[in-house]
């Protein structure tokens, strides 16, 4: 089961949600350690609190289903789920590289590996390196320092 409550502690309060059974509702908060951590209003202003998966009665959630959505249209907790919360997913970068470590980059498969600087990941499909953003980035070590200034593929476990 998706924790509901972990994905709506990154949302403000008034944020508007689907209730099947309640219909409109408006986020208020989420409560730590309690059986209904998660707490919402709905269009008569009333409480209306549910387990941390989104269930409203927690001794049925073994048998029946999620009653709380992103949207009356959306009715998964998925990455489209995250977009219409407005939740920007943190991309990861690809193995395992941190700032500042040695990275090998180029934009196409024609074009020369150039040497750089790894920064983080830009607009979700972007290397942010020091010197520019790129398509594709490797680390730079002892498997792949032969390839700068070539077109050369990167060994199998570097190609993405």
């Amino acid at each position: 089961m998706v924790n509901v409550a972990e994905i709506l502690k990154q949302v403000p309060a008034g944020t508007k949600l689907w209730s099947n059974i309640f219909g409109e509702v408006e986020f208020d908060r989420v409560f730590s350690n309690d059986e209904y951590s998660i707490r919402c209003l709905d269009a008569f202003q009333n409480e209306r609190f549910f387990t941390e998966h989104g269930y409203y009665l927690k001794r049925y959630e073994e048998y029946s289903e999620c009653t709380l959505w992103p949207s009356k249209d959306h009715r998964a907790w998925d990455d489209e789920a995250l977009r219409i919360l407005g939740i920007e997913k943190k991309p990861e970068a690809p193995f395992g590289l941190q700032p500042f470590d040695k990275v090998l980059v180029r934009d196409s498969c024609d074009e020369k590996w150039r040497a750089d600087f790894f920064s983080h990941i830009y607009d979700n499909q972007y290397y942010q390196c020091v010197g520019c953003q790129w398509q594709q980035c490797i680390p730079y070590n002892d498997e792949t320092k032969h390839l700068v200034g070539t077109t050369q593929a990167p060994p199998e476990k570097y190609r993405q």
